[in-house]
């Protein structure tokens, strides 16, 4: 092979792996929003190339596929629909997708305001009331403690919910 031939071979089938690479982070997008270090990493695991893979990320994101603020917003948006959760619990699981500090605090500051997370807390306290009724008021609390801190809230939070505080009058 001349060395033309040879390195438009290579540049083909750099083209064959770009397409390749592409495809699959469209067809991975079609199912449903990722951050980037998610797109990046399901690349990685079916063999891309390092150079492979940053320019599908570059073409999606050029495309505007890849959006981690709005990855952030509708990940935000789905949890408090289906499955409720604090700040603390929604920044850990973006955190781990791979969504920058600052996206995450000013999405959450705009989707779960301090009085709208109070609400939420009370609201997940509400359902677990029939669950406590029957236990003594200091094991009633520790439970609807340990049930709010798994779900992401802060020590603050969980004290101030309406029933937090009806038990804490129950035990004195």
């Amino acid at each position: 092979m001349s060395g033309a031939t040879q390195q438009s071979f290579f540049e083909e089938t750099e083209l064959q792996q770009l397409r390749s690479a592409l495809a699959k982070a469209y067809r991975l997008l079609a199912v449903r929003a990722r951050s980037e270090k998610e797109l990046r990493e399901a690349l990685l695991r079916k063999g891309f190339g390092k150079d492979i893979i940053d320019a599908a990320i570059a073409e999606c994101q050029e495309q505007r596929f890849i959006d981690d603020a709005g990855f952030a917003r509708q990940f935000i948006q789905n949890r408090l629909r289906n499955r409720p959760k604090g700040r603390e619990r929604l920044t850990l699981e973006l955190r781990q997708k791979g969504v920058d500090a600052a996206t995450i605090t000013a999405t959450l500051d705009e989707l779960l305001p301090p009085e709208h997370q109070a609400e939420l807390a009370d609201q997940l306290a509400e359902k677990l009331r029939k669950r406590l009724a029957n236990l003594p008021p200091l094991k009633a609390r520790q439970r609807l403690s340990d049930f709010l801190r798994r779900r992401g809230f802060d020590w603050e939070m969980i004290q101030g919910t309406k029933l937090w505080k009806e038990l804490e009058e129950t035990s004195s």
